[in-house]
C-alpha cells in the first residue's frame, strides 16, 4: 500500500497546528509524526494537558499554554517544560 507521503522529498516535514491538543484521543496526524514527517505546534488552555503533550511528544514539536483571556490580542507564553 502506498502513502501520500511516498510522493514527497524525503526531507519534506508536514507543519501541525493544533488548537486544544488535549490527547483524549489519538489525533488524526498521528501516523504523520510517527513517520518522522511532521512537526507539531499546539496551543492548549489546560496547564496539566500542555505539560503532558511537551513530555509525550519532545522536541521537535512545541506545546504552548494559552488561556481563554489570552486571545484578544492573542499572546503566546513559552513552552511548557521547556
Amino acid at each position: 500500500m502506498w502513502s501520500i507521503l511516498d510522493f514527497f522529498p524525503e526531507d519534506f516535514l508536514i507543519h501541525i497546528l493544533d488548537i486544544g491538543a488535549a490527547l483524549s484521543e489519538t489525533p488524526p496526524y498521528q501516523t504523520i509524526v510517527e513517520a518522522g514527517k511532521g512537526k507539531i505546534i499546539g496551543f492548549e488552555p489546560n496547564l496539566a494537558e500542555c505539560e503532558k503533550l511537551n513530555q509525550t511528544y519532545g522536541a521537535p514539536h512545541q506545546f504552548f499554554l494559552i488561556l481563554s483571556e489570552m486571545v484578544s490580542p492573542l499572546h503566546f507564553m513559552k513552552p511548557i517544560g521547556t
